[in-house]
């Protein structure tokens, strides 16, 4: 899979990246780390971890800004790619899902979704009651129902990148790729994925952030 690049925004996940970054490079997978102005070593983590590329923002941009930086970077560059896998660095994502992403995408589709809930039962509420408004505004406004749209586990064509500029500096990121890809036309699909939730703190405010999201839902061409 070595045109298979795994994108990781990483903000603070010194100790994250060291759980997965040595089991996305077992699957044969090209590892590419966005350091969002981190405090703690994430830079010299990913280095040591021998992530093939680690580009560092000078200060906290937010995953929106990290992935456009990621896909720029793709797309610009002499690196073979023909698929890129968009990973959250806090563990919750097991790598050895990562083939679910490419077999699909390999079957013609050019964006792929994770599923976290055909097993939601560790879910946290709140997460799951502001994912299943989000999913169903979004079938609102594309007329295709995903049910795990707040999912950050994803795969995508490099074509898609190449032909929808992305403009969210944050997480609503992750509408924004669903929503402007289906609006495209690209032909979108749905794999079950594990999750592995730990104690760790969300840093999305469910209150706010969700109706911020939904005004962008709402705004966005």
């Amino acid at each position: 899979m070595n045109k298979v690049w795994v994108l990781i925004p990483a903000f603070n996940e010194e100790s994250g990246l060291k759980n997965i970054i040595p089991k996305i490079k077992e699957e044969g997978c090209k590892v590419l780390v966005i350091d969002d102005g981190s405090s703690d070593n994430t830079y010299s983590a990913a280095v040591q971890l021998k992530a093939d590329v680690v580009l560092r923002n000078v200060s906290n941009l937010g995953k929106g800004a990290c992935l456009i930086k990621g896909f720029e970077y793709l797309l610009s560059s002499s690196v073979e790619c023909e698929y890129i896998i968009i990973m959250d660095a806090d563990g919750q994502h097991n790598p050895l899902d990562i083939g679910k992403f490419v077999e699909k995408l390999k079957q013609g589709y050019y964006l792929v979704i994770g599923n976290r809930l055909s097993n939601s039962k560790e879910m946290p509420f709140i997460r799951l009651v502001v994912n299943k408004v989000m999913s169903w505004v979004i079938f609102l406004r594309t007329g295709k129902f995903i049910p795990d749209t707040q999912c950050g586990f994803k795969g995508l064509k490099l074509d898609v990148v190449r032909d929808i500029r992305f403009s969210s500096r944050r997480f609503e990121i992750d509408s924004e790729i669903i929503i402007k890809s289906l609006k495209k036309g690209f032909k979108a699909g749905v794999v079950d994925i594990e999750s592995i939730y730990r104690k760790e703190t969300s840093a999305i405010r469910p209150f706010k952030d969700t109706l911020r999201f939904l005004r962008f839902i709402i705004a966005v061409k």
